[in-house]
C-alpha cells in the first residue's frame, strides 16, 4: 500500500517501480481539499449573495458592472491564498 500526494506523474512511477502495489491518496491531503473546497464555496456564495437580484436593477448594464465588482473581489481573495 502506498500512500501519496496526488503530485503529478508520482502514481505512474510507483506503478512502474511496484506494480502490484495498491495506491490511494493521503487523508491529510483529501481532508485539505475538501475544508479549501469547502471555504472558497462558501466565500464564493458569501459574497455573491451581497449581489441584488436582478430586478433590483435599472439595466443590464448596471447588473454586469455589479458582478465585474463582485468577481475581482472573489479573485482578490483567491489570489491571496496563492502569494
Amino acid at each position: 500500500m502506498a500512500c501519496r500526494d496526488n503530485l503529478s506523474g508520482f502514481s505512474d512511477t510507483i506503478e512502474t517501480v511496484f506494480p502490484r502495489t495498491e495506491q490511494q491518496l493521503c487523508v491529510i491531503h483529501q481532508i485539505r481539499k475538501l475544508i479549501y473546497t469547502t471555504n472558497a464555496v462558501e466565500g464564493f456564495h458569501r459574497i455573491c449573495g451581497n449581489i441584488p437580484k436582478k430586478s433590483d436593477f435599472h439595466s443590464d448594464e448596471a447588473l454586469r458592472k455589479s458582478l465585474y465588482l463582485a468577481i475581482n473581489e472573489i479573485t482578490k481573495k483567491w489570489s491571496m491564498h496563492w502569494e
